[in-house]
């Protein structure tokens, strides 16, 4: 049954089955994207892994940002080698997945993250690709939070809510510009 607590969003679905291509080399996926035959059918050779708990294959080149999914974890720490990582793949034009779990939460988080700094996309423009690309994608309240305030950060403004990222609870700061001292 979904939990319809205030503040909860939507119920998550798993699909740890395979990766969504976001971009024609980034791609997001949960466990099951990390199977052999998966990387091999999208010619996958890099990895971010989100979470120690995936086992990475020797032969792909990887990088772990040990997050964990839950209300205090902070993307700042993981954010710029996870950005520089990427950065590097689509540089060396490599194909790239961005996994975690359950491939809904920190790896969309990190892949939203990616396509806000890296490619100037909107929080709401890159919240609707995901979204379309990756029908499970739901980050956690807390780095639905931190998304808008890097949504902020790197364009001045942000028009997303956390209502548009699914949750039926909406906290005033979360979308309310700095006062200008």
């Amino acid at each position: 049954m979904a939990d319809t607590r205030p503040g909860r969003a939507r119920p998550r679905r798993c699909e740890s089955a395979g990766a969504s291509s976001i971009q024609a080399w980034l791609f997001v996926g949960g466990q099951g994207a990390v199977e052999e035959e998966e990387l091999q059918r999208h010619d996958i050779s890099c990895i971010l892994s989100c979470c120690e708990r995936i086992v990475l294959p020797p032969w792909t080149t990887n990088h772990l940002a040990n997050m964990r999914d839950s209300a205090e974890e902070k993307l700042e720490p993981f954010l710029q080698d996870s950005l520089c990582f990427l950065r590097e793949a689509k540089a060396a034009q490599q194909k790239c997945l961005v996994a975690c779990h359950a491939g809904s939460s920190r790896s969309v988080s990190l892949v939203l993250a990616y396509l806000v700094v890296e490619e100037g996309m909107s929080l709401h423009d890159a919240w609707d690709l995901v979204r379309r690309l990756r029908s499970g994608a739901q980050p956690n309240r807390n780095f639905a939070l931190q998304l808008i305030d890097l949504d902020r950060a790197v364009h001045g403004v942000t028009c997303v809510t956390l209502a548009d990222l699914g949750f039926d609870e909406e906290e005033p700061f979360a979308t309310t510009p700095p006062s200008e001292a």
